[in-house]
């Protein structure tokens, strides 16, 4: 049996650099397109200035009937936009990461359908944001399978 991490990941991040959603919504809050990583450099990480960004990681995978290949998403977003009001500060960057993680996530989950793909999202575990101003980050570790060799 042979498991498919990094084909996985590489079909990720294809149609997440095609998808004109995410462009659009990255012109829109950041006024630049995405930049798309498989993989990372830990000798030159990626800078703030290259946020609006999305990682796509093998993280391992489980051979049992089907196999099974952890994949690591993060996401990382730029937003210095701050509202006081009285006693109260929000901070919209919450907001944001939020929302660019979920359309991140749809994106893989509509091109990971049974019907149109050979691999299924098994388990999209939990989306963790993390703030860190002006920056926000979202990791998230989905299984998916693939029953081919």
């Amino acid at each position: 049996m042979t498991c498919h991490a990094y084909e996985i990941c590489e079909k990720i991040i294809d149609a997440l650099n095609a998808s004109e959603l995410i462009k659009d919504f990255c012109q829109l809050h950041f006024s630049k397109d995405p930049k798309f990583y498989l993989g990372i450099d830990a000798n030159n990480p990626s800078l703030l200035t290259d946020s609006p960004f999305v990682l796509v990681v093998p993280e391992g995978v489980v051979e049992n009937v089907a196999c099974q290949n952890s994949i690591f998403l993060g996401c990382v977003i730029t937003d210095t936009t701050i509202s006081t009001v009285g006693s109260i500060t929000k901070m919209a960057g919450l907001k944001t990461i939020e929302d660019f993680e979920r359309l991140i996530y749809d994106c893989i989950d509509n091109i990971l359908q049974p019907t149109i793909s050979d691999f299924t999202i098994l388990d999209a575990g939990e989306a963790r944001y993390m703030p860190f101003y002006p920056e926000f980050h979202s990791q998230r570790s989905l299984k998916i399978t693939s029953e081919r060799d």
